[in-house]
């Protein structure tokens, strides 16, 4: 347990609410708290993935219907990375601020959606609360657990006042 390594993902999709096993080329399914099943594979050429299962007819996230009603079940990438930058930070090293300016230039760059407008998610273990410019999505469950299926509601906010409501209301942001 103690060279366990993790991945920890805090990117813009869905992510887990805490840190998953780093354990590449076993596939053992892993099961979050909220419900989040995924597994990390070895995809060969020295490249890994992390998938997350689908239920058939839904989405990746299960939020909604496939647009392919089609869509079977099984097991969808989310991410997928080189395993030589496994080791960028080096077994004890954690990050510092500063290695992240790479990942903030991606952010800012022309065509970036987080230069085009804004986007706050706030992510609890039953639920997801997201305004992107002026829409307000609320997604619970996150997962499909014990039977309840996800639901998303979504809110029109229409000009600044509502976003500001609406950051108020969901993230305490005046």
């Amino acid at each position: 347990e103690g060279n366990a390594r993790f991945l920890v993902d805090v990117g813009f999709g869905e992510p887990p609410l805490g840190p998953l096993r780093y354990s590449v080329g076993e596939g053992s399914e892993q099961v979050t708290a909220e419900g989040m099943r995924s597994r990390m594979v070895q995809l060969g050429d020295g490249m890994v993935q992390l998938e997350s299962w689908r239920d058939a007819g839904r989405d990746p996230w299960h939020v909604r219907a496939s647009p392919s009603p089609a869509t079977e079940a099984g097991w969808v990438p989310r991410l997928s990375w080189a395993e030589a930058d496994v080791e960028l930070f080096g077994a004890a090293a954690a990050p510092c601020l500063a290695d992240f300016a790479a990942a903030q230039e991606r952010c800012l760059a022309e065509g970036s959606t987080l230069r085009q407008k804004l986007v706050v998610c706030r992510l609890l273990r039953e639920e997801k609360v997201t305004v992107a410019g002026t829409q307000l999505r609320i997604t619970s469950p996150r997962f499909k657990r014990g039977g309840r299926v996800p639901t998303q509601r979504v809110a029109e906010l229409g000009c600044t006042e509502g976003v500001r409501a609406a950051l108020l209301e969901h993230y305490c942001i005046p």
